[in-house]
């Protein structure tokens, strides 16, 4: 024999399939390779992981991704004293930026497109549209 230990496959699977922890560290509590662990999952079949972590993961993204879009939005309300082309197509990414984290948002919560978003979306959009109607009477 080789002296290895072999490892616990079935607590393994039973953390993998949880989703709670990254593989990493499934990995490194079992004394396994992450690859290892993948190979064993396409091997035998096991089911696709909860999303948990990846979810937790993808929110939290998502949530940042707002906090830094408002960020942009409060530097150009104050930093805009004249209108440009580059502040238009600033304005216009900022748009289609949110446009897209709506739909992440709503994707997240399973909302449908037709539905109302969140409030802070709603807020960050509004202030927006006034930027907008704002460079179109200048």
């Amino acid at each position: 024999m080789s002296g290895t230990v072999e490892p616990d496959w079935d607590a393994v699977r039973a953390e993998y399939e949880a989703g709670k922890v990254p593989i990493s560290e499934i990995a490194a509590r079992h004394g396994v390779s992450r690859s290892g662990i993948n190979a064993r999952v396409k091997a035998k079949g096991w089911p696709m992981r909860k999303p948990t972590v990846g979810h937790t993961q993808r929110t939290t993204l998502i949530r940042r991704m707002f906090r830094v879009l408002e960020r942009q939005l409060n530097l150009l309300d104050e930093e805009m004293t004249s209108v440009s082309n580059t502040e238009v197509t600033m304005l216009g990414n900022l748009v289609r930026s949110l446009d897209k984290l709506i739909d992440l948002d709503n994707a997240e919560r399973k909302i449908e497109k037709t539905k109302r978003p969140s409030a802070e979306m709603g807020a960050i959009k509004q202030r927006l549209a006034e930027r907008m109607a704002e460079i179109e009477r200048k």
